[in-house]
C-alpha cells in the first residue's frame, strides 16, 4: 500500500545518504593524501625524497631534493638514473649495493650514512633512509629513499675529534718535559707522542 511504498522509499534514501556520505568522505580523505603528497612534493625543505625501480631509474624526485642535490626534476625524472648522485669511489658503491641487496632480501627498510655528490661536484654527507615499494602481489618494484644532509654536523665532529686529539697530543707532550729525569728521556718521550700523533691523523 502507500504507507509501505513510502516507507520503502524513506529507506532507499536513507541508504543513498549513508552511500554518498560514505563516498564523501572517502573522497575527503583521498583528497586530503593527495594534498599531503603534493605539499612532500613541493616542500623547499633540505629532505629529499627519490624513488626508483629496480633498475634505478629516477620516477620521483621532490623539491628537497632539487635544492640538496641541484638537478631540476624535470632533468632526472624519467631521464637518468640514481647513479648520478653517487661519487666515483669504491666505499660508496659498496654500500650502495649492501643496502640495496639487503632491501631485495628483507623486503624492509634501512638506514645508512652515504656520500653523494651535487650537480655542481660539490660532495655531501647524507643520511638515507631506504625503504622498499611492492606491488599489489607484494612483490619489491623499486624503491623509496629519503635523505637528509649531515655535511655540517660530520664536519662539527670531525673538528671535535681533532680538538680532542690535539689535547691529548698537548697533555703528552706536557707530561714528556715535566716528568722526564733527564734530557735525554724526555726527547725520546716527545718522539714518542709525536709519532703517535702522527699515526692517529693518518
Amino acid at each position: 500500500d502507500l504507507i509501505e511504498e513510502v516507507e520503502s522509499l524513506r529507506r532507499s534514501i536513507s541508504a543513498l545518504g549513508r552511500t554518498v556520505s560514505k563516498q564523501t568522505r572517502i573522497d575527503d580523505n583521498v583528497h586530503l593524501h593527495d594534498t599531503l603528497l603534493q605539499s612532500i612534493a613541493d616542500s623547499p625543505s633540505a629532505i629529499s625524497i627519490v624513488s626508483t625501480d629496480l633498475e634505478g631509474n629516477i620516477l620521483f624526485w621532490n623539491k628537497g631534493a632539487e635544492n640538496l642535490l641541484g638537478y631540476r626534476a624535470e632533468e632526472v625524472i624519467g631521464k637518468q638514473k640514481i647513479g648520478i648522485v653517487y661519487p666515483e669511489n669504491a666505499e660508496t658503491k659498496k654500500t650502495v649495493k649492501s643496502v640495496v641487496n639487503f632491501i631485495l632480501t628483507e623486503k624492509r627498510g634501512t638506514t645508512c650514512e652515504i656520500e653523494e655528490i651535487t650537480k655542481d661536484r660539490h660532495l655531501l654527507n647524507v643520511k638515507l633512509t631506504l625503504s622498499p615499494r611492492f606491488d599489489r602481489e607484494g612483490r619489491v618494484v623499486g624503491i623509496l629513499g629519503v635523505g637528509e644532509n649531515i655535511t655540517e654536523r660530520k664536519l662539527a665532529e670531525k673538528a671535535l675529534a681533532e680538538r680532542i686529539r690535539m689535547a691529548a697530543f698537548g697533555a703528552e707532550m706536557g707530561s714528556a718535559l715535566v716528568g722526564s729525569s733527564s734530557l735525554q728521556k724526555m726527547l725520546q718521550q716527545c718522539v714518542e707522542a709525536v709519532v703517535q700523533h702522527i699515526d692517529t691523523s693518518i
